[in-house]
């Protein structure tokens, strides 16, 4: 999360990108993933198979390392405040991983980030 912080990503991701796509087109890649819109990240990432290693809020579109992911689709957000305001808090609480495991959202920390 410390780079994002600092408006850049994390060495593990810049690397994978420059192997995939080239130099050149990293960089472009590189600014559109920092300044683009929520689509346009999502799209990045899925391309390239970043998964592992970089998402995308639902809800901000702010680049996350860790943060709430729904594991019925997958989405994910930044924090408690941008998954209720995108599935409500009625859901956000009924479904939160309990301490016996049951429930389908939860919190994460991406690989290598």
């Amino acid at each position: 999360m410390k780079w994002l912080q600092k408006g850049l990503l994390p060495p593990t991701v810049k690397e994978m990108m420059v192997s995939k796509v080239g130099s050149y087109q990293a960089e472009k890649l590189t600014a559109t993933l920092l300044n683009g819109t929520l689509a346009q990240k999502a799209e990045i990432i899925q391309d390239l198979e970043l998964e592992d290693h970089l998402r995308v809020c639902y809800n901000c579109g702010k680049l996350i390392t860790e943060g709430y992911m729904e594991e019925n689709d997958f989405s994910t957000y930044c924090s408690k405040e941008c998954a209720i305001a995108d599935m409500g808090e009625e859901y956000f609480n009924s479904h939160l991983v309990d301490d016996e495991g049951h429930g389908s959202i939860f919190w994460t920390s991406l690989e290598d980030a």
